[in-house]
């Protein structure tokens, strides 16, 4: 008996250890937010909104917080839809005092009204839009440079300019590649080799981003197989171009935030491992979107680097005899605009260029245009693609075949395979011979012999006859598994079920057995009407076949064991394997001797850490450079616990160490504000960014610390203390207990160093060279001014001496 209470008493306690633990690990509300702030200033936009989520349920009715999410949602492709009813209820409650740091916080700040005009925008619904932009103008200050005024006009100016655009639709078909192809996850960023024979796109999976390649298989796409591993490489790549016959796949890298590009050849039955492209197509800014001539001479790629136009301009570079790429030319004003000009393609004869700009009038975001060669080889003033082929919301892709009649795209739509798919466009203009005409006004239209028809039912009885020249092929047109869909003067419709194909030569319909009743969208009021909601009118009607979406069984098979996708499982294993035993750091497959690791170390991450610190003042033994250098394939994080080594052995003391770490951070905040760049007018209209990154950064410290430390950060709340740097921070901690500060002053020098080590990580090239070279001017500058006094005191006292003796002669005299 005793035995049994005995054990009935040690359950009690275990369990209620286990909830006692549970309940510590449960964060806090404030922990909550100050995590999801920390994502939110990164752009980490994903894992913002679940934690933002998390918290409205808790604190509901919070403006705030709706205006957090509402961004969240502006800046998630697919998900724009949602961030409307977020951002109307956050300008129920707006501040010009907003703070934005303190959970207690209720009211949102008035850009929520840019915001919200921009969700108008990207939804099509566009007097809402014009309404909200008028009234966050109306609540600035006109003297205040806080907010980009250039921005908010341009937008204003492109609701104007979708609703003219609009009224003026082109007529086109779209076709999905079918299942085969596109699954429930996203896939993008299509590309097609010049002859039609290849095709590569890029997939979200679950834990990584996949690159596809398909081969032509009669009319239809063999399946895909994901070539991933043979590129080798633990970076998220994304496809940009295939040249003429496939062979050559040009990819986009991020490069902890660089952005660069590269190729991978097609060898013996195998992709190669990627390869950059050099120094003229690479450069320490950002590279983001290329595509190759389909003669293979000429590369054309976006990039932001000086001299530009804009903030993204493209460029073009000539292949050279040795193989390289000579320097690049910027393609010129015609085709730059002031803002970002990406995604370059070109059709088969090279003739017409097409890329996506946001800093023309357009639809809104991004939209599609196309310039042609003229005489002289200069590029034609670029037109819009027309609605509704782009779109108020961002349009990035178009990849023409062959001479533009056809193309590829990824898009979202409701009737798609998964979140996002790859479709065929076949696009309706003078050039290509498409009619769409009512079935009344058949018998008062002379025909030739050779025309058929593509009879489309409508829910009124009205036929609509597409005109189609002879030899094209109609099963594209009447494949259920292509959802294919005929846009024709604004409206939609589907052609699922079955058509009715007839040859006339009198132009005469008869009729199938069955006919579709397609849903149409109605363009009578585009002001009013969202793009979302126009495609919902027709969700209701058509639940039944996407209940009945093609899902594959295996997709949850690591893909790695997948042998749908795998040209040879054997070779995938063994890189996999191979990766287990290389040295951390080094690339996979590639032996490099150390030696090779020292003479490249001019710009290697820790030697650019470590020159940072030694322009402070601190005394670092060469030897602790050349360990970073070597161990972890010079990561900063690495030469960081080496100094944190040095303060424990006190060949570095606490205070020289947090000085400079205060100078460090503080600097990097500066640089980073100043160079605050978006690619999104989605979150771009905030000029003055001054002590933003501070704000991040404090916020990043206060998740790690604890004990003590974290007791007096959560304390403080900078915007009301007006703290907007690291050594107004460290001055107020000293002048709350001097005493206690230095009780969790390690700690805090432990958490800054890490985090001024992952946030100088994660700098592109361009912004890590920016930052060194500030540092070692100023230090330079410090030297200059410092021998600069020394010259002129010597100089002066030669001066007093000369003077003084030459009195002393005239007195003598």
């Amino acid at each position: 008996m005793k035995l049994k209470i005995l054990a009935i008493s040690l359950l009690l306690l275990i369990s209620l250890a286990v909830q006692a633990q549970e309940k510590d690990e449960e964060s806090s509300p404030e922990e909550l937010y100050l995590d999801a702030n920390s994502y939110f200033f990164f752009e980490d936009y994903e894992e913002a909104l679940a934690l933002y989520q998390q918290l409205i349920r808790e604190i509901p009715k919070n403006s705030n917080l709706n205006y957090r999410i509402g961004i969240c949602y502006l800046n998630l492709p697919g998900k724009r839809n949602k961030a409307i009813p977020f951002l109307e209820s956050a300008t129920t409650n707006i501040s010009k005092n907003y703070k934005e740091n303190s959970i207690k916080e209720q009211r949102a700040p008035i850009d929520a009204y840019f915001f919200l005009g921009s969700a108008y925008l990207a939804n099509n619904q566009l007097i809402k839009a014009k309404e909200a932009f008028l009234k966050f103008r109306s609540l600035t200050d006109k003297k205040s440079k806080q907010y980009d005024v250039e921005m908010l006009n341009l937008q204003m100016k492109t609701v104007e300019s979708s609703a003219t655009i609009q009224k003026q639709p082109v007529n086109f078909i779209l076709s999905n590649l079918g299942s085969v192809v596109n699954d429930r996850f996203s896939n993008f960023s299509p590309t097609i080799s010049y002859n039609g024979q290849v095709l590569a796109y890029t997939s979200k999976r679950k834990f990584y981003q996949a690159v596809y390649v398909s081969r032509r298989d009669g009319n239809d796409w063999s399946a895909p197989v994901n070539i991933t591993p043979e590129l080798e490489t633990d970076q998220n790549l994304q496809t940009l171009s295939l040249n003429f016959d496939g062979t050559e796949l040009y990819l986009y890298k991020d490069d902890n935030r660089d952005g660069n590009i590269y190729v991978s050849r097609y060898r013996n039955g195998r992709w190669n491992p990627i390869e950059n492209l050099g120094a003229n197509i690479n450069t320490k800014y950002w590279e983001s979107s290329a595509c190759i001539s389909p003669d293979g001479k000429t590369l054309y790629f976006s990039s932001n680097r000086e001299g530009g136009y804009g903030e993204l301009d493209l460029y073009k570079s000539n292949r050279q005899p040795d193989g390289t790429w000579g320097p690049a030319q910027n393609l010129g004003a015609t085709i730059n605009s002031e803002y970002n000009d990406i995604t370059p393609s070109l059709t088969a004869t090279g003739s017409t260029l097409f890329f996506a700009s946001d800093g023309q009038l357009g639809l809104g975001g991004y939209d599609i245009y196309f310039s042609n060669v003229e005489k002289g080889g200069q590029w034609s003033t670029p037109e819009n693609l027309g609605y509704p082929l782009n779109t108020p919301d961002d349009d990035l892709d178009f990849r023409p075949i062959d001479d533009g009649q056809y193309g590829l795209m990824a898009r979202f739509d409701n009737d798609s395979y998964g979140e996002m798919d790859i479709f065929k466009v076949e696009v309706f203009s003078d050039r290509y011979a498409r009619e769409v005409v009512l079935h009344n006004q058949l018998e008062l239209r002379k025909r030739s012999a050779g025309e058929k028809l593509l009879v489309i039912d409508t829910i009124n009885i009205q036929k609509l006859a597409l005109i189609l020249p002879e030899g094209i092929n109609f099963d594209e047109y009447t494949d259920a598994n292509k959802r294919v869909k005929l846009y024709f003067n604004g409206n939609r419709y589907d052609l699922r079920d079955k058509v009715s194909i007839v040859a006339s030569k009198k132009g005469n319909i008869n009729e199938g057995d069955t006919y579709i009743t397609p849903n149409i969208l109605q363009n009578a009021d585009i002001y009013n009407t969202s793009k979302t909601d126009r495609d919902n009118r027709h969700s209701d009607s058509q639940s039944n076949a996407m209940s009945s979406k093609i899902m594959r069984s295996d997709d949850n098979i690591p893909f790695l064991l997948d042998s749908r996708y795998q040209t040879n499982l054997a070779q995938q294993i063994s890189s996999i394997i191979a990766d287990i035993f290389r040295v951390p750091g080094m690339p996979p497959r590639v032996a490099q001797d150390k030696s090779e690791l020292l003479s490249s170390s001019k710009n290697n991450l820790s030697t650019q850490f470590y020159r940072i610190f030694k322009s402070l003042g601190l005394n670092i033994p060469d030897s602790v450079m050349k360990n970073s250098e070597l161990g972890q394939h010079g990561s900063p994080v690495y030469l960081m616990a080496n100094l944190l080594n040095l303060k424990e052995s006190g060949a570095v003391s606490d205070d020289e160490l947090l000085n400079a770490l205060t100078v460090y951070l503080d600097k990097f905040a500066s640089m980073r504000d100043k160079s605050h760049t978006s690619y999104s007018k989605t979150s771009a209209i905030k000029k003055d960014h001054s002590g933003d990154t501070f704000l991040g950064l404090f916020n990043l410290i206060k998740a790690k610390a604890t004990g003590k430390l974290k007791l007096m950060l959560d304390s403080i709340d900078p915007e009301s203390n007006k703290t907007n740097s690291f050594e107004q921070l460290i001055a107020l901690l000293k002048s709350i207990d001097e005493v206690e500060f230095q009780n969790y002053k390690a700690e805090l020098i432990s958490i800054m160093a890490e985090i001024g080590a992952e946030e100088f990580y994660a700098l592109n090239a361009q912004a890590r060279n920016d930052l060194l070279a500030e540092f070692e001017n100023a230090n330079a500058n410090s030297y200059i001014k410092y021998g600069g006094g020394v010259i002129l005191s010597i100089a002066a006292f030669l001066i007093i001496l000369f003077l003084m003796k030459k009195r002393k002669r005239t007195n003598k005299n």
